[in-house]
């Protein structure tokens, strides 16, 4: 999937985008588990924190916008 950042973006679009690259960041965090492709100098546990972290706060901030368009 091509990203034109020179051109806006609709929301459908957007969205779309960020569940692709969410999948491909969950297939490639899959595999390091199940692999145990633990490598001291490409540790993904930091990374997988700061995911989880940002999928917390989206989740709070789209259940607030949601909450707004449904009133």
């Amino acid at each position: 999937m091509e990203i034109d950042l020179n051109h806006p973006m609709n929301f459908q679009r957007s969205v779309e985008t960020v569940a692709a690259a969410l999948n491909i960041a969950l297939v490639r965090l899959r595999e390091q588990v199940s692999f145990d492709e633990h490598d001291a100098l490409n540790d993904p546990l930091p990374a997988a924190h700061l995911l989880l972290a940002m999928l917390e706060d989206a989740t709070r901030e789209v259940n607030e916008l949601v909450d707004q368009l449904e009133t």
